[in-house]
């Protein structure tokens, strides 16, 4: 899935991850899902997880990314962004 993510948002993960280290590959498949914005209970059902699981998971990426924005609007906004280095 990142691949095709990458390909079609230009290295969008590869970009990501250099702009946020922190974040850790399962981090990336979550930004993935959310950049082609699902919701938690769709990303839950998809990954097999507990809807909490990823709800938490959320709180921790948009405390990552400080904002209060839905993650697919922080990043589609990011992909849009040429370079965010």
């Amino acid at each position: 899935m990142r691949e095709a993510v990458d390909r079609h948002f230009g290295q969008f993960t590869i970009r990501l991850s250099k702009a946020y280290p922190d974040l850790t590959k399962s981090d990336l498949s979550y930004c993935c899902l959310y950049l082609l914005d699902l919701n938690d209970a769709d990303i839950a059902a998809l990954m097999q997880r507990a809807y909490s699981t990823v709800s938490e998971r959320s709180r921790k990426l948009k405390v990552l990314f400080g904002s209060e924005e839905p993650l697919s609007t922080i990043l589609r906004g990011l992909a849009a962004e040429e370079q965010f280095l």
